[in-house]
C-alpha cells in the first residue's frame, strides 16, 4: 500500500511540474493585462519568459541527474537554452494546432473556436496535452440562441462576443464522462485562473470563463 502511495504521489509530482510552466505562462500574462494593459496576444508572448526559465531549469537538473553533465560553460548553458526554447516553441506549436473537428461538438463549433480569447484557447490546449478525449460544446451564443434553447435571454453573457472582439466563455462537456475525471478538469482550470461553474442548461456541461 505504501508503494502504491508513493507512486501515485511521485506521478503526480511529474504531472504538477510539466505543468506548472504553462499555468505561469497564464498567470504572467493575465499581470500584465491587468497591470499593464497589454494585449492579450503580446502579454501571453510576454508572459512566456518565466515558462522559459522554468524549463531551462528542468533542462539542468535532468541533465546534472541523468546525464551527469551539470557544466556551466557558456557553450553548455547555450545548447540547455536551445532545448528549453525548443520545448516552449514545441508548445505553441500543440497549442494552436491541437484543437481539431474531433474536439468540437459541431463544425459551428469548430468555426467559432477562433472567436475564443487568447487565454481560453491557450488552457483548452493545456487540458487536451493530458485529456484527448475533451469536446467543447458551446462558445458564441447569441440572445435568440437562448431563446432556441429554450433558455431566458441574458442581457450580458461572456458567451457573448465582447468589446474586445473575443468571446470570454466557453462550455466543455461533462455528461458521459468519468466524475473523478471531470473533477481534475475542473480542479486544473481553476488552478490555472479561470472561473468554472458546472451546470444543467441543455445538458450537464462545465462553464469555464475569464475571470
Amino acid at each position: 500500500m505504501r508503494r502504491f502511495l508513493y507512486t501515485v504521489l511521485y506521478c503526480t509530482g511529474i504531472v504538477f511540474l510539466a505543468l506548472l510552466p504553462f499555468v505561469l505562462l497564464l498567470r504572467g500574462a493575465a499581470f500584465l493585462i491587468q497591470t499593464y494593459g497589454y494585449h492579450a496576444w503580446t502579454a501571453l508572448y510576454c508572459g512566456s519568459f518565466l515558462p522559459f526559465i522554468l524549463l531551462f531549469v528542468y533542462v539542468q537538473a535532468i541533465s546534472r541527474k541523468i546525464l551527469g553533465r551539470g557544466g556551466m560553460s557558456k557553450s553548455i548553458l547555450k545548447g540547455k537554452a536551445m532545448v528549453a526554447g525548443l520545448l516552449l516553441l514545441g508548445f505553441w506549436g500543440y497549442i494552436l494546432l491541437s484543437f481539431s473537428g474531433g474536439h468540437a461538438k459541431t463544425e459551428t463549433v469548430r468555426q467559432e473556436f477562433q472567436m475564443l480569447h487568447p487565454f481560453l484557447r491557450v488552457g483548452v490546449g493545456m487540458v487536451l496535452l493530458v485529456d484527448r478525449s475533451l469536446v467543447v460544446t458551446d462558445v458564441s451564443r447569441t440572445p435568440e440562441a437562448y431563446q432556441a434553447m429554450g433558455l431566458p435571454s441574458l442581457h450580458r453573457s461572456l458567451h457573448y462576443t465582447q468589446p474586445d472582439g473575443y468571446v470570454h466563455a466557453i462550455d466543455l462537456r461533462t455528461s458521459g464522462r468519468n466524475e473523478v475525471r471531470n473533477w481534475l478538469l475542473e480542479f486544473f482550470l481553476r488552478w490555472a485562473g479561470f472561473q468554472t461553474l458546472r451546470h444543467v442548461g441543455t445538458a450537464d456541461h462545465l462553464h469555464v470563463s475569464l475571470p
